[in-house]
């Protein structure tokens, strides 16, 4: 049920590109098509994204009618930095608004003959909040298999950044990250988290803390973030 958009050749070509004219006598007969059936298509075809992206190709409609399937979930695997992402989304705003789950991850490299890296993409608050203010009817937020930070003031206080506003999600799933050289995570990178995503539904699954003393403002916001959750889930908890 995702779109990953790393092939950015594709990508670019579905943003930029008008779409064209039919380029056969099909194509012209499915725009003929009453719009229900044009939309039934889609809908019968949206979890299956290969047939979406095809589909998009037939024509200039078509291919408006495919975005908001195309874009609906996206996974975005990086090997350092999410920055691109942040940037693309920045370029094309018409295909953010599309986008209703997100999840952000990591991509392994390696390379014949060289030693291999342990880097993963850092995420803090401030920074999560650069892409997802980028995209307004985000629900469902997932972070897997990343380092996360804070970035705490000099007082320790990590939720009071002025930038980050707190984001309301239907979901929040934090899997398997950590902080960098993969120490356990600090309660107040996870507080931090929280504060500026408060969700419904929150899930933390395989995930190893570092119970250091919190800042007390951080545990107050945390706090208050988790009582709007209906549901808290958390699986294979090491503290």
């Amino acid at each position: 049920h995702t779109y990953n958009p790393v092939d950015m050749f594709t990508v670019k070509r579905l943003s930029e590109s008008d779409g064209g004219a039919p380029t056969s006598a099909q194509g012209s007969i499915l725009d003929t098509l009453p719009p229900e059936i044009q939309h039934l298509i889609f809908r019968y075809a949206s979890d299956d994204k290969p047939t979406i992206l095809a589909c998009s190709l037939v024509s200039s409609s078509w291919r408006d009618m495919s975005l908001p399937h195309l874009f609906s979930s996206l996974k975005v695997k990086r090997s350092s930095s999410h920055d691109d992402f942040n940037d693309f989304l920045a370029v094309h705003p018409h295909l953010a608004r599309y986008v209703h789950e997100l999840e952000l991850g990591y991509l392994p490299m390696h390379f014949p003959g060289l030693p291999h890296t342990t880097i993963r993409p850092t995420l803090t608050p401030v920074k999560l909040s650069a892409i997802t203010t980028k995209l307004p009817r985000l629900q469902a937020l997932v972070l897997r298999s990343i380092w996360l930070a804070d970035g705490a003031n000099a007082e320790g206080d990590s939720t009071a950044h002025p930038f980050v506003i707190p984001r309301k999600l239907k979901r929040l799933t934090i899997n398997e990250c950590s902080v960098r050289r993969d120490r356990p995570l600090p309660l107040r990178v996870l507080f931090s988290i929280l504060t500026a995503y408060p969700a419904r539904e929150i899930l933390l699954l395989f995930l190893s803390l570092d119970c250091e003393v919190p800042f007390l403002p951080n545990i107050q916001r945390a706090s208050v973030a988790a009582q709007s959750a209906n549901t808290l889930e958390v699986e294979s908890l090491v503290v």
